[in-house]
């Protein structure tokens, strides 16, 4: 598999709603910290929830923490 990554960040890419019933493979997510107190404890809590939803589901994820920003990285 070959990624094709756009590295232009001089401009926002445009985003568009997914149309009911079309199906998504994979999905990034980045959004900045604004957690107050232990990141790794948010991580844990966001884990928690998420995980019996995402086993249902069929969904792998991703969470990583870095200068920050959180990035989730999901594929199913």
């Amino acid at each position: 598999m070959d990624l094709d990554l756009d590295l232009d960040l001089s401009t926002p890419r445009s985003r568009r709603t997914v149309v009911p019933g079309e199906t998504v493979d994979r999905l990034l997510c980045a959004s900045e910290c604004r957690v107050r107190g232990s990141v790794f404890d948010e991580m844990h809590w966001i884990r928690d929830h998420a995980l019996l939803r995402n086993i249902r589901d069929r969904v792998y994820v991703a969470l990583l923490y870095q200068a920050g920003w959180f990035l989730e990285w999901l594929e199913g």
